[in-house]
């Protein structure tokens, strides 16, 4: 058996592909066993159908299933050899087979365009230097640590700057009933919530309270959907924490990695400006595969 790659054109190549009858033979043979093995035919018991049986009803199927597997194994050692990646289903052209001479026939597989960015080094632009303050760090160090404090139950009436763990029993928006999340559980850092009212609802509580929350939510909210309307939060408190202590070696960490994540942040929207300037007023071939997904609509 023979493949050849041909370059239809930016986008697609062509495997021209040669399978002997003789090929056939091995592949034809392994599928027969298979279905002898699974085939149960009126008077025989599975896995005791004659073979010339086997044939007579299944034969046409059996070659079918054979040839796939000869061809699926051809296309993918070929591509893989020549480091071709597909991007969509290949698609068989001019398959010929009369069971006599050698099969023949095309199989047409899309590829990514290769693209030669020129002229990026002359962009003029160059990565400035990123730096993470010390009050950033701190800021952020707090947060989590307060947030995720552990094993720190306070027997004590919750404040500001305290971690409030608790179940939603009912929520009522703007007159309307909510649908509970499944799971019903929330932890909210006193002081530092997206809804003061919601915090301040919870200042005073103790683990065990059952409390209704009546506020506000400001006109700026971070979530559209509650701005400006009216909420009332029926809650269960579970537990009180108050903060950790600090960490110096946690904290080590986190400056690292705030400074890396700003660092490869920078790079990023210079890599994206440098791609857009370079490659200003040029066209790419897409493969049809890519524009299909590209242009499928949007859910709404």
């Amino acid at each position: 058996m023979s493949a050849e790659i041909k370059e239809t054109s930016a986008t697609v190549r062509t495997l021209e592909i040669t399978i002997p009858q003789g090929d056939l033979k091995v592949p034809f043979e392994k599928k027969l066993s298979q279905y002898k093995k699974q085939v149960a035919l009126k008077g025989f018991r599975q896995g005791q159908v004659p073979k010339s049986m086997i044939l007579k009803q299944f034969g046409p199927s059996i070659r079918h299933e054979a040839v796939d597997d000869v061809v699926n194994s051809i296309v993918q050692e070929t591509l893989k050899g020549a480091n071709i990646i597909p991007v969509g289903k290949m698609v068989v052209k001019e398959f010929n087979d009369d069971e006599k001479s050698d099969i023949t026939l095309k199989v047409e597989v899309e590829v990514d365009p290769e693209i030669d960015i020129k002229g990026y080094a002359d962009t003029g632009i160059t990565v400035p230097a990123t730096a993470v303050h010390e009050e950033e760090v701190q800021a952020e160090f707090d947060r989590l640590m307060q947030m995720w404090s552990k094993d720190v139950h306070v027997d004590r009436e919750a404040k500001k700057g305290d971690v409030v763990v608790g179940d939603y029993i009912e929520v009522v928006i703007d007159g309307e009933k909510q649908e509970l999340p499944e799971n019903k559980e929330f932890r909210s850092l006193l002081g530092e919530s997206a809804s003061p009212g919601f915090d301040e609802g919870l200042t005073g509580s103790k683990a065990g309270d059952k409390k209704e929350i009546n506020f506000k939510y400001p006109d700026d909210h971070k979530d559209e959907r509650y701005r400006g309307k009216t909420a009332q939060f029926n809650v269960e408190i579970k537990d009180v924490a108050s903060p950790p202590r600090r960490r110096t070696q946690q904290r080590t960490r986190l400056s690292t990695k705030l400074s890396t994540s700003s660092s490869k942040l920078t790079r990023s929207k210079c890599r994206r400006l440098a791609c857009t300037t370079s490659s200003s007023g040029r066209s790419t071939a897409m493969p049809r595969a890519k524009r299909t997904l590209w242009n499928r609509p949007k859910n709404r």
